[in-house]
């Protein structure tokens, strides 16, 4: 019989309780990465490494896992924009990327408003239903406008407005899944987790860049 595989032992957080041995510290065992355990090879999460972009909307934070996307946020300062990205990763390494200016160019073509399709692969993390919200937004073409009840129906749920709102309110790639291009049916701006001004600006600069011819 094959020995069991060495396990790594680290403490987690004590609950209250009743029990005589509630102060002992409790360990979780975690397996390390490589390690085959009754059959199955255990591999850690890639690390997600981040890129932090100086744009007139303000810090801008891409994020990527191995080559995908999978986070894009636009704060009023770097340490906020780091702690949404914490936030919305909390167990996974997160580092800097080594190759700071990569993707420079790419952003400030977007929040200039530029026409430009991006050949950049996304992670989205969500429910289908989000999913198909947030695939329905990346087909709105840069200039362009659609309400959350012509969104509901591009995703044949025209009666699911509500949870249109709720998907694009829970967004975390700007941008690249631009939500900011949906608003109310009377033509108003709706909501925008980054702020209703970014989303005015952005409006405001892809359609002058559209009536520019460029």
């Amino acid at each position: 019989m094959a020995p069991i595989p060495s396990l790594v032992a680290r403490p987690c957080a004590v609950m209250p309780s009743n029990d005589e041995n509630s102060h002992r510290p409790r360990f979780i065992a975690r397996l390390e990465p490589g390690t085959i355990l009754f059959g199955h090879k255990f591999m850690s999460a890639p690390m997600i490494h981040y890129h932090l972009v100086t744009t007139h909307l303000g810090e801008v934070l891409v994020a990527r896992q191995s080559d995908d996307v999978c986070f894009l946020h636009i704060e009023d300062d770097i340490e906020t924009v780091k702690n949404s990205l914490r936030e919305a990763f909390p167990d996974r390494n997160i580092s800097p990327h080594p190759n700071k200016a990569m993707l420079d160019g790419t952003i400030h073509a977007l929040v200039r408003g530029e026409n430009i399709s991006p050949s950049l692969s996304l992670h989205l993390t969500g429910t289908p239903f989000q999913q198909r919200v947030w695939r329905a937004m990346q087909s709105i073409p840069t200039g362009e406008i659609r309400t959350y009840s012509e969104l509901a129906k591009m995703v044949r749920h025209p009666a699911a407005v509500r949870a249109v709102a709720s998907a694009c309110a829970k967004n975390q790639i700007a941008l690249l899944v631009p939500c900011h291009r949906v608003v109310r049916t009377d033509g108003t701006l709706g909501g925008y987790r980054w702020g209703l001004d970014r989303k005015r600006a952005l409006l405001h600069a892809e359609r002058k860049r559209i009536i520019a011819g460029n």
